[in-house]
């Protein structure tokens, strides 16, 4: 999957992250709140993949994005990680996305930088 993202500059730290979720679940239409880092019901999907953007960090010059992932309501990965690419500060605020999946893992890209 691959998608243009944009931001404006006065995108605030405040704002909260753009979010993409991925389930295995066939009923995601009926339990769309799942998708939310507040209030999470993993427990209820089989599987959960949580990707988040955000153009501008605490008190830097960067941006910064989140993965969550559960898989049987267990928590595997919830990484934060600051970002320089996708990011208010500099006017970098267009970006190309690119999410793709081999076998179990998912790689996310930013203008072809790894995240």
């Amino acid at each position: 999957m691959e998608f243009d993202l944009s931001s404006t500059p006065e995108y605030s730290y405040h704002s909260g992250f753009m979010k993409i979720g991925f389930t295995s679940d066939e009923n995601v239409g009926g339990k769309w709140k799942t998708f939310s880092r507040h209030g999470i019901n993993s427990k209820d999907l089989s599987h959960l993949m949580e990707i988040g953007l955000h153009p501008t960090g605490p008190a830097t010059n960067r941006g910064m994005t989140r993965m969550t992932s559960y898989t049987g309501g267990e928590e595997i990965i919830d990484q934060d990680d600051d970002q320089n690419v996708f990011k208010v500060h500099g006017q970098s605020t267009n970006v190309r996305v690119s999410i793709w999946r081999q076998k179990r893992r998912k790689r996310v890209y930013l203008n072809e930088n790894k995240i």
